[in-house]
């Protein structure tokens, strides 16, 4: 008995799972290399967002460090490393507002504070809470 040759050309079909299989791997390369770039711009998200909060927590710590001393202090602005923070005073409601800002982040924190005078040294004595967290 004889054996007749078949019909497809096999070097052809090598050929071509050889380009699907690369084409596969490609395409699974390229979705990894996405995935990988948005992760890391999350990171610098949350980076930042972290950055921003303690900049808003550094101009709380100011403002209390300024009132003592001067009981109707504004506020200011100041400029730290990559960012800056904003903090305002309202002496009539209690309140010190400050936002921390580092490039798209940006976080507020709020504090309410009284000014009381210690009794034995006569010192001012500023006592604060947060408002949120």
């Amino acid at each position: 008995m004889r054996w007749s040759k078949p019909c497809l050309n096999e070097r052809g079909m090598v050929t071509g799972v050889v380009l699907a299989v690369v084409l596969l791997v490609l395409g699974i390369g390229g979705a990894m290399l996405q995935l990988s770039a948005s992760e890391g711009a999350s990171a610098d998200g949350y980076i930042d967002g972290m950055a921003a909060h303690y900049l808003a927590e550094a101009g709380v710590k100011k403002a209390v460090s300024q009132l003592p001393q001067d009981p109707l202090w504004p506020g200011e602005s100041a400029k730290l490393g990559e960012g800056m923070y904003q903090v305002t005073v309202n002496p009539l409601s209690g309140k010190i507002s400050s936002t921390g800002k580092v490039h798209t982040a940006a976080r507020q924190l709020t504090v309410s504070y009284t000014i009381s005078e210690d009794d034995k040294t006569g010192n001012k004595i500023i006592q604060y809470t947060w408002d949120n967290n």
